[in-house]
């Protein structure tokens, strides 16, 4: 009886707030939802820490946060922590209601990228559920209510839509790591996997319709390079030697094998200045299929912490797939040939095979 108490208790708490905040939930108008959800390899005890402890939210997502588990509490996580005041994260934002283990509401603002409704305090409702399932796994689900209309609101949703799936993504892979359990996909016919224990390293690995030692000249060499990549490479193969695939890129050659494994340091765009200092590398290994057929692995490791690190972590998630996939495809559909023109970069077109 007493469960049933809290129960109803809690639930009239975020009725009573959203009906305050303007939701029509009488009118017999379908509320805007933004729905997002995940499961990830956890119990529900660890995913609710998560969610509303600030060493759980520390773990997985944001390293600052004032979290009250109570109703009209403090749910505020600070995303910029040296920001000035009232611009740091959800500040101003409050638990609404919870079930333990099972549910979740609290207010949520807007970033200041959103000036036209940061500035104005408009807040959403959003509400978290936790469902435990068969093998370790729980389902959590995500919906954010109280959309008004405007062009401003629709920036909002466009922005959470986005925001969110990010948000998941860290829930996900912070218990996967846990777990010991690596994430994999498919980009074009590029296979990604992305491994956070025991060191945190990205795989990607292709099939090439060429032998292996074709394959092997087309990475290791100027003329190789050019024809599936980029006009203007610099390629030395020997330890220390130059690997720049781009004008400006900073890789050298660190060891290889002919035809078996090539050994680079990274390199990475100017908006990653201190990923692009150094400290990352990759490795690639070329394996033999059959007479007409290469396998090529590379793997990238050396990451370190950081929000700078994390972005051009995700950065290279998804170019790296493209610099492969374009290497098949000099194979499958034929190589480039780069024309030069005086009032413009250089222009390219691909012979057919």
């Amino acid at each position: 009886m007493q469960r049933l108490q809290i129960r109803t208790f809690v639930w009239s708490v975020a009725a009573a707030i959203i009906l305050a905040n303007g939701q029509a939930a009488l009118s017999g108008d379908e509320p805007r939802v933004l729905h997002k959800e995940t499961v990830v390899p956890a119990t529900v005890d660890q995913v609710w820490r998560a969610w509303t402890t600030p060493e759980g939210m520390a773990e997985f997502w944001v390293s600052g946060a004032t979290i009250e588990l109570r109703p009209l509490g403090k749910y505020e996580l600070y995303m910029v922590p040296d920001a000035p005041e009232g611009q740091r994260g959800s500040e101003g934002c409050k638990v609404l209601s919870f079930v333990p283990q099972e549910m979740l509401s609290f207010q949520w603002n807007f970033p200041p990228s959103i000036p036209a409704l940061r500035d104005v305090e408009a807040q959403t409702q959003v509400i978290l559920r936790f469902e435990e399932l068969d093998g370790g796994r729980v389902r959590v689900r995500l919906d954010q209510l109280g959309w008004e209309e405007g062009e401003a609101w629709d920036a909002g949703y466009a922005y959470f839509d986005r925001a969110w799936s990010y948000v998941l993504d860290r829930l996900q892979a912070h218990f996967q790591t846990q777990a010991g359990q690596p994430q994999s996909w498919v980009d074009g016919a590029v296979t990604v996997t992305v491994e956070q224990y025991p060191i945190k390293r990205q795989i990607f690995s292709v099939e090439v319709p060429a032998p292996v030692a074709t394959v092997w000249e087309t990475m290791t060499t100027v003329d190789g390079v050019r024809s599936f990549l980029s006009p203007d490479p610099r390629i030395e193969l020997a330890v220390g030697g130059a690997y720049e695939l781009f004008p400006g890129s900073t890789q050298r050659v660190q060891a290889f094998v002919p035809q078996r494994m090539l050994v680079v340091t990274g390199s990475a765009p100017l908006e990653f200045p201190n990923v692009r200092q150094g400290g990352t590398w990759a490795v690639l290994e070329f394996a033999a299929l059959d007479d007409a057929r290469a396998q090529v692995r590379m793997t990238c490791a050396g990451w370190q912490e950081g929000q700078e690190w994390e972005q051009a972590f995700e950065y290279f998630l998804e170019n790296n797939p493209v610099f492969l996939n374009l290497l098949r495809k000099r194979f499958a559909e034929g190589p480039l040939e780069w024309t030069r023109h005086d009032d413009g970069p250089p222009t390219f077109e691909r012979i057919s095979r």
